[in-house]
């Protein structure tokens, strides 16, 4: 009898022991797979991410139709800039993405106003984030009513306003 109490005893622990050895290896396969997916993944949007800022910048040489269709199909944040009191340009900023804000023909973004420098200031994004540098030297850019450095850019939040002489322009995320 006590043997055949130590052998049940013995299964017993052994199915157990089995039971939490297939729950163990079920376990460990799905938190494998969960992170090579999204490894994976971070891989894939790197390289679209390349593809696509390769592929945009060739399309504002040769293309601006393009160019433009990428930047509001992929952007991660917009500018609004009153250029009336009735006219307003919508500026998509799509990520890898850098725009010269100021007076001069070749600037991306001109702004006609003679308290504006030629090159006033540069509006520049990442892949999830827009960010804004003073290229004036002399504290002429604000975002909420607080200087932009000419040495390291501010980031922009969602509904920031930007200072540039008169113009305020509004910053939005998307």
């Amino acid at each position: 009898m006590v043997l055949i109490k130590l052998i049940r005893k013995i299964l017993t622990m052994d199915m157990n022991i089995t039971i939490i050895t297939i729950l163990t290896s079920i376990l460990v396969s799905a938190v494998t797979a969960y992170i090579t997916s999204i490894l994976k993944t971070k891989e894939e949007a790197k390289k679209w991410y390349g593809e696509f800022k390769l592929k945009y910048a060739e399309s504002i040489a040769k293309e601006p139709e393009l160019a433009n269709s990428l930047a509001t199909q992929f952007a991660i944040g917009y500018l609004i800039i009153p250029r009336s009191k009735t006219k307003r340009d919508k500026i998509f900023i799509p990520p890898g993405s850098r725009f010269i804000i100021g007076r001069d023909e070749r600037c991306d973004i001109i702004l006609k106003k003679n308290t504006i420098s030629r090159r006033h200031c540069l509006i520049l994004s990442n892949e999830s984030s827009v960010s804004i540098l003073d290229l004036t030297h002399h504290s002429t850019v604000y975002v909420n009513k607080k200087v932009v450095s000419s040495e390291t850019p501010m980031k922009l939040k969602n509904k920031d306003t930007i200072d540039i002489s008169d113009f305020k322009i509004r910053f939005y995320e998307i």
